[in-house]
Order: C-alpha cells, then sequence, then structure tokens
C-alpha cells in the first residue's frame, strides 16, 4: 500500500485530506511542524509528500529544495499544496523538483486524480530503476569480458589493416595499367573523364589505344566492383590490347566477338558454373576519314550532333558470361564531318538510388542532364555531373551503390 506524508501546519487542512486520503485507501501520516520533516523520513518511509508552501515557520519551496537535494529522499515525489497560484512560485516548485500542485481550498475529484497520478508515476520510476539495476548486471558482465572482446577487436583492426594495405598495393597496380591523361591529351585532347571507383578497386576502366592512324576507345564495366571487379578489368586490358596490336583487329564488332571468345575461354565458362563477363562501349575513331565505328555490349552511345542526340543502341549481350545465340555484335559508323560530342559510360550513374523518393536516376535522366550541358567546356560537364550525383545520393541518404565511369569526347576536324 502506497504511504503518503502530509505537511502542513493547519490542523483542518490536516483533518480534511486525512479524511480523504483514508478514504480513498491510503496510509498516511501527519507533521504539523515542518522543521521535523528529515528526522520523520528517517524513521519511516514514504511515497509522496504534500506539502504546505506557506508555513510559518519554513518556506515550503526552501524544505523542496532541501528535499530534492538530499541523496536519500529526493526520488521522493512531492506534490506543494497553496492557497494562492502565483505562477512564479508555481513555476519554482516545479523547478526544484515538484511533481504537482494542488490548490486550496482543496476540491476532492482533483484531489484523487493528482494523488493517484503522482503514485503511478513512483511506480513508473520504481519500474525504471529495477529495469537499470538489471541493466547494470548485464552491462557489469559485459565488462567482464571487454578484455576479451578488445582482444578480438585487435586482431580485427591488425587484419582490416593488412587487408586494406593489399588492396590499396592492388588499387596502385591498377591505376599504373589505366591509360596516362597525357596520352588522352595527344589523341583525343577535348575530353573529360568522371571516375568515381564505389570501393578502392574499381570494376569499371576506360582504355585508349592507336595503331595504323586508328585510336581505339573503350568504356568497360566487369561484374562486380571491388576486388573481384578489378581482377576481371586487369584481363580487359591485356586482352583488348592482344586483339588489337597482336591480332591487328581493327573493327569494334569484331572486337568484342573476339573478346567475348577469349574471356569465356580464359574462365573456362564452358566447363566450370563461371559467367562472370563485361560489358563495354568500343568505338574506333578514324580520324583520316573523318568517321567512327561503334559496337557495344549493353553500354550505348550517345553523340550530339547538329543540336540533336542520337543513341548508338548496344547489344544485350555481355562480353564473356554465357554463350551468345547471336554470334556477331552489331557495329555502327558515325560521321565526323562536323563537329560532335560523344559519350561512352558505365551503368553506374544512371542506377544510382537517391532523390526525395529513393528511386534509381534512370538513363533517360541521364541522357536529358547530358543533353542539357553538352555544349558547355568538358571540364564543366564533369564538375556538373558529379555535382548532381552527390546531391541526388544526398537527397536520398543513399551511399554510391556502384562504379561510376564517364568518358565525355568533342571532336571537331
Amino acid at each position: 500500500m502506497n504511504k503518503i506524508l502530509v505537511v502542513d501546519d493547519e490542523r483542518q487542512v490536516i483533518q480534511h485530506i486525512g479524511s480523504l486520503l483514508q478514504g480513498y485507501g491510503y496510509e498516511f501520516g501527519f507533521i504539523a511542524r515542518p522543521e521535523l520533516l528529515f528526522k520523520r523520513l528517517e524513521d519511516e518511509p514514504f511515497d509522496l509528500i504534500l506539502l504546505d508552501i506557506n508555513m510559518p515557520q519554513v518556506d515550503g519551496i526552501s524544505l523542496l529544495r532541501q528535499l530534492k537535494q538530499h541523496p536519500h529522499f529526493q526520488t521522493i515525489a512531492v506534490i506543494m499544496m497553496t492557497g494562492e497560484t502565483d505562477e512564479k512560485t508555481l513555476a519554482q516548485c516545479f523547478q526544484y523538483g515538484a511533481r504537482d500542485f494542488i490548490t486550496k481550498p482543496i476540491k476532492e475529484l482533483v484531489f484523487h486524480a493528482r494523488i493517484k497520478s503522482a503514485l503511478d508515476n513512483q511506480v513508473y520510476i520504481k519500474k525504471i530503476e529495477q529495469q537499470q539495476e538489471l541493466l547494470n548486471e548485464q552491462l557489469a558482465k559485459i565488462v567482464s569480458q571487454q578484455k576479451e572482446v578488445e582482444d578480438a577487436l585487435e586482431i580485427i583492426r591488425k587484419k582490416n589493416i593488412q587487408i586494406t594495405s593489399s588492396i590499396n598495393y592492388a588499387k596502385r597496380i591498377q591505376q599504373t595499367m589505366l591509360p596516362e591523361r597525357e596520352l588522352f591529351d595527344q589523341l583525343l585532347p577535348n575530353y573529360f573523364i568522371l571516375y568515381r571507383p564505389r570501393d578502392i578497386v574499381s570494376g569499371d576502366i576506360y582504355w585508349i589505344y592507336e595503331q595504323n592512324g586508328l585510336v581505339f576507345l573503350a568504356v568497360v564495366d566487369c561484374t562486380g566492383h571491388g576486388v573481384p571487379g578489378a581482377i576481371m578489368s586487369m584481363i580487359a586490358f591485356e586482352q583488348l590490347l592482344e586483339i588489337v596490336s597482336v591480332n591487328e583487329i581493327s573493327e569494334p564488332a569484331q572486337i568484342l566477338d573476339r573478346l567475348h571468345a577469349n574471356i569465356r575461354a580464359i574462365l573456362k565458362q564452358d566447363q566450370t558454373d563461371n559467367r562472370d563477363g563485361m560489358d563495354v562501349a568500343l568505338c574506333v575513331i578514324d580520324r583520316e576519314h573523318k568517321k567512327m565505328a561503334y559496337s557495344g555490349a549493353h553500354n550505348p552511345l550517345l553523340y550530339v550532333q547538329n543540336g540533336a542526340m542520337q543513341i548508338c543502341k548496344a547489344d544485350r549481350m555481355a562480353v564473356g558470361g554465357e554463350a551468345h545465340a547471336k554470334h556477331f555484335f552489331s557495329q555502327y559508323q558515325i560521321d565526323l564531318t562536323m563537329p560532335t560530342a560523344f559519350y561512352l559510360f558505365s551503368d553506374g550513374y544512371q542506377d544510382q538510388f537517391g532523390g526525395e523518393k529513393g528511386a534509381k536516376f534512370m538513363f533517360r535522366s541521364f541522357r536529358e542532364l547530358l543533353f542539357q550541358i553538352y555544349d558547355f567546356p568538358l571540364a564543366e560537364q564533369a564538375r556538373i555531373l558529379e555535382q548532381t550525383i552527390e546531391q541526388w545520393m544526398l537527397a536520398g541518404n543513399q551511399k554510391q551503390l556502384d562504379d561510376i565511369l564517364i568518358l565525355g569526347v568533342k571532336i571537331n576536324f
């Protein structure tokens, strides 16, 4: 049963409150001399104190303040009683920790409701304290195991450093295989490259090569990202160079056909379940005859001439992986006798989730953005593309999901 202590110097008030509390079934006690409060609390526990604000001997607010500062009694709920409703006084009561207040003359229904509310709140607080004790016990168990956990974390930390160091070294190897920007400056001086690996190393690569007056340009999106994608990218670099420089194949469709066959052979995909491969956009630029040939595996080509954007659709089949029902890749021819801006890219940009609805950026939006900016300086185009995708991810609270690679070129022979 809850116990309530009434502190008031008026006997009539004490008698009235006593009859009410008795009627409610509460156990209670009284103090007419407030200076005896702490002695009474030391002798007998109480769940709630009804404390008069205005008493001749002691200021009730001062007594409340002392009570809430006492280490043993500060958790006891206190309801202040007053014949006045001065807002400043009541504000002080709540500031020092009063649970509620009751005005005199006491109204029975309000009195009962506020008493019950305060006691129910104390029950809730005790439950929280019990839960806190349980949590403290659990915390003690966790702390007792802390050394073992810290040792395990240290092992993980060291292994993480070793793994990260190895991947960073792989990044340096991959970067040495990517074409130098000086080669782009020499062969296609008006260009930009937006290159954002999702992880330290990338499954997206770009490649440029010159042979017999032809410029070979490719964007390759290998299966996966990170380390698996980077391993595939090494194969792509090696095979493209061999097919073009050693086998002297110069038609992009034939290059992709040969690359497909070589990847399947290298990964023994006829004998295993391995289906890794790559999507490729490949161009061969003939500067002498002012024309360009393109072939694509999943990755299309966008180009702009005379203020109109055109699309060369890629074949819906990858390089490597499944055997092709169609034996040859398609090939497009583009006339470069007029100023031309064209773009090769992987699917990381348009497939990135973001925006207020958390949706994909989508190819249509990507194409429209390129058309809006194609006439801008190349460096400005790259800046806008990067800023746009950053804002897209930020708006949707999304992280980068895949490698992103966009290669833009302007040609005006």
